[in-house]
């Protein structure tokens, strides 16, 4: 089958035609960069249509770098990376995003890996809802034929040649996302040569030639992998100045919010491949795929290529795009031209109603003999000035404007559903990011030969430490509405403020502010008047009073502006590793109301860890948090009735360890200490024991959170608030973590609970009197009930701060 041949969807516009394979990685944040001599070089000669290589995997950090590094710069292949989800499901070492703001995190991170290695990058509509046990678990979660159609999708849009899994199909001692990942790829890989399956994607089927795994030696380098075929990935690349390995190390480094920092490795490393279904190999993956013969037009590019005058390869290269008028052509004889194409907003935010000033550049840097005809930006057609004998800059400004809200990621724009995100537009299921909302296309020629060049618009600014920053034009309405907290707590009957923050988005506007009250509560005011200039903000106060049948709904934040009623809120990611992020959810903040007695605690100390959240909780439950440093933790602590170390604390502050004696001994004298969950791998070390008797930590988990939970007649259940079944009623993804698994008999397990066809797990929670204190060590996933307004656990969190002489 001809790549050629397959149609595309029926509602692409046909001017969208070029752009199909090229829009997956074309980021609405980030210009090309202008290529070096040695990569130019490696983009050149993989102009050729040569092989296509699909690598599939579950998460974000489950894609083999080396390998699709040794595939796309030592093969000159074009190889992509599927990752089932966007690892939403996972926790974060480097800030407090959790949930689908995580997966905005790790599809970036995700990008920033592909830009070093060159691979492509797919998705499904699959979220990461945390730890599966088996495959059954995570393709019911996600919904099987939906995520098949979508891996499909990815098939026949980027038609592979060869399918790579990470993981085998084989139910085994892993993730059930990793294995559920190859079997939908095994699935896959028939129906999408299947016309008769999923018709209306308006997509030609594509016949594979073969699935493999990619299968690996476990810890012996030197160990073969029996009816496998083995490849050497890591050879030297004198033209890059690395080895595959090298570079692979630096992509994966990118995968920083998981702690997977790489290193570069320069040893010789074997990758093995076994057959999973498709015509059989010998010596190759690519055995049977027809090598293609170079066009005799890239031939004479390649042959006439100058590091030091790239420009002596373009009459080829025009040559060429005569004959195949592809998008990677025509940005190859731009970066052969050293042309700088820019399109840079005066401003960051785009809002309804309001021009937008856009300053058009173009620079050609070599005598390439290039000229700019016209440059589209929306409805209008700018003449360009003909020859690029010198820097041209035109002023000029967008007036139609798409849709607030249109540039945000897909997948962010309306809540998710339990497994999965609800993306309408077709093409965006499969993308890692929308396509540029704004941009500008400039027409270029060079004797009879014209292409078109798109370009995002961006919004530049110069950071005083990381220097010069681009990032994707924000699509806004005129003012957005946040509260602090996506939860507001009432433990009691009393009337709780809820302070929101009105922002403007770009320019003075003024309106009204109110909130939509769900059944049960009540709101004072009802609205609020606000005036703001240009990129201001107000904070407003709002009364919320819960009624005798108050239980929890969403309260609805809007703002009113000039007869329209808005109801969005906006979010920023900003790290160093990855371009700058904003989106707009929906303003909501859901109210619950239960009763909760918090005991003789008042005071408590929070030593923050991975992406914590539990001590803003803590504060609206009434306690009088103050969040500990090193410092504060040697100084006097007499003043905590209890003191609580955040998820992975042990993990991500070294220092910890050797304050242990101190902690223990605040305990002895009466104090109460919390330890939640830490990890204990090859990557995650233990200063063990954590608590003053020994227990070991396991890597057993409950991950069913409707998981029945068995007690046992104990203080810490009794009270303040009695504990019973109903408290662990609507708990989220999961009951708990990295169990201890042995234990000193000083410690007591007042829990047990277990997933469907396992033996009871009872290391949920360890509870020891120490002296005149109390010691807890609890895994269950108290850092995803609090935040997201569980009564039952905050109850139970609250017996565990609890300092009553009772209770201990």
């Amino acid at each position: 089958m001809k790549r050629g041949m397959s149609p595309l969807p029926l509602h692409w516009p046909a001017s969208m035609t070029a752009l199909v394979l090229l829009a997956m990685t074309l980021s609405p944040s980030l210009n090309p960069s202008q290529l070096d001599a040695a990569h130019l070089q490696r983009a050149l000669e993989r102009l050729p249509e040569g092989a296509r290589i699909l690598y599939i995997a579950a998460h974000p950090d489950d894609e083999n770098t080396r390998l699709l590094s040794w595939l796309v710069q030592e093969k000159k292949v074009r190889a992509a990376y599927l990752s089932i989800t966007r690892g939403d499901g996972g926790q974060n070492l480097i800030g407090k995003e959790q949930g689908p703001a995580l997966g905005l995190v790790r599809t970036q991170e995700l990008l920033a890996a592909r830009r070093l290695d060159g691979a492509t990058q797919f998705f499904t509509r699959a979220r990461d809802f945390g730890f599966s046990k088996n495959p059954e678990e995570a393709l019911r979660i996600w919904g099987k034929e939906r995520i098949l159609e979508d891996v499909v999708q990815v098939i026949r849009t980027f038609k592979p040649d060869v399918i790579v899994t990470r993981f085998s199909p084989k139910p085994s001692d892993t993730h059930g996302h990793h294995t559920a990942s190859a079997q939908l790829a095994l699935l896959a890989f028939d129906k999408a040569a299947d016309a008769a399956y999923a018709p209306g994607q308006h997509l030609a089927p594509w016949k594979t030639r073969r699935i493999v795994w990619n299968a690996w030696q476990g810890d012996d380098p030197k160990k073969d992998v029996p009816d496998s075929v083995k490849l050497d990935a890591n050879p030297y690349d004198p033209l890059l100045g690395l080895s595959i390995g090298e570079l692979a190390g630096d992509s994966r480094t990118m995968h920083k919010s998981q702690g997977f920092g790489a290193g570069r490795g320069v040893a010789p490393a074997p990758e093995f491949f076994t057959l999973l279904a498709g015509e059989p190999m010998q010596q190759s993956i690519f055995d049977g795929i027809p090598v293609q013969p170079v066009p005799p037009a890239l031939s004479k590019a390649l042959q006439a290529f100058k590091p030091e005058q790239p420009q002596l390869a373009i009459p080829a290269l025009l040559e060429a795009y005569k004959e195949s008028p592809r998008p990677e052509l025509a940005e190859a004889i731009v970066h052969s031209a050293w042309l700088v194409l820019l399109a840079i907003a005066e401003q960051k935010t785009a809002v309804p109603g309001k021009a937008f000033p856009v300053t058009l550049t173009a620079l050609q840097r070599n005598p390439a003999g290039l000229e700019l005809a016209a440059v589209q930006l929306g409805s209008q057609k700018l003449a360009g000035p003909g020859a690029l004998t010198a820097l041209w800059q035109q002023k000029a400004s967008l007036t139609e404007l798409p849709e607030p809200g249109s540039t945000d990621p897909a997948f962010l724009r309306e809540p998710p559903q339990d497994g999965f995100y609800d993306i309408t537009p077709f093409d965006e299921r499969i993308r890692p990011e929308p396509l540029p909302a704004l941009f500008a296309d400039f027409t270029l020629r060079r004797g009879g030969t014209s292409f078109v060049v798109r370009r995002p618009i961006v919004f530049r600014e110069v950071d005083p430490v990381l220097g010069d920053r681009t990032r994707a034009i924000e699509l806004a309405p005129p003012a957005t509405i946040d509260a602090p907290s996506p939860v507001l707590l009432f433990p009691d009957a009393a009337v709780r403020t809820l302070l929101v923050t009105v922002r403007a988005s770009a320019g003075a506007v003024s309106g009204v502010a109110f909130i939509e009250a769900p059944e049960g509560f009540a709101v004072e005011p009802k609205e609020r008047a606000f005036k703001l200039d240009a990129a201001a903000d107000a904070e407003l106060s709002f009364q919320v009073k819960p009624g005798p049948r108050a239980a929890e709904g969403d309260l609805r934040l809007l703002v009113r502006i000039g007869g329209q009623t808005y109801d969005r809120g906006r979010r920023r990611v900003e790290y160093p590793h990855i371009p700058p992020q904003v989106w707009h959810p929906l303003a909501r903040v859901r109210a619950v109301r239960f009763d909760l007695k918090p005991g003789g605690t008042k005071n408590v100390g929070y030593v923050a860890g991975a992406g914590d959240e539990i001590a803003p909780v803590l504060s609206q439950l009434g306690y009088r948090v103050t969040l500990l440093d090193e410092a504060a933790l040697r100084g006097n602590l007499d003043g905590f009735d209890a003191i609580v170390l955040g998820v992975r604390a042990f993990n991500v502050d070294p220092w910890l360890g050797s304050l242990k004696p101190r902690l223990f001994d605040y305990v002895s004298q009466g104090g109460v200490l919390v330890v939640q969950y830490n990890t204990k791998n090859w990557l995650s070390k233990l200063p063990e024991p954590l608590g003053p008797y020994p227990f070991s930590v396991s890597s057993q988990r409950v991950t069913d959170e409707t998981a029945e939970v068995t007690m046992t007649d104990d203080a810490v259940l009794r009270g303040p608030n009695r504990i019973g079944a109903q408290d662990f009623a609507n708990w989220v993804q999961e009951r708990g973590l990295y169990f201890p698994d042995k234990w000193d008999d000083q410690y007591k397990a007042p829990l047990s609970m277990h997933d469907p066809g396992e033996a009871e797990q009872k290391g949920s929670l360890l509870v020891a009197r120490h002296g005149k204190g109390r010691f807890v060590y609890t895994g269950l996933a108290f850092f995803r009930q609090l935040p997201a307004g569980v009564p039952g656990a905050m109850r139970l969190f609250a017996n565990l701060l609890a300092r009553d002489a009772d209770a201990l």
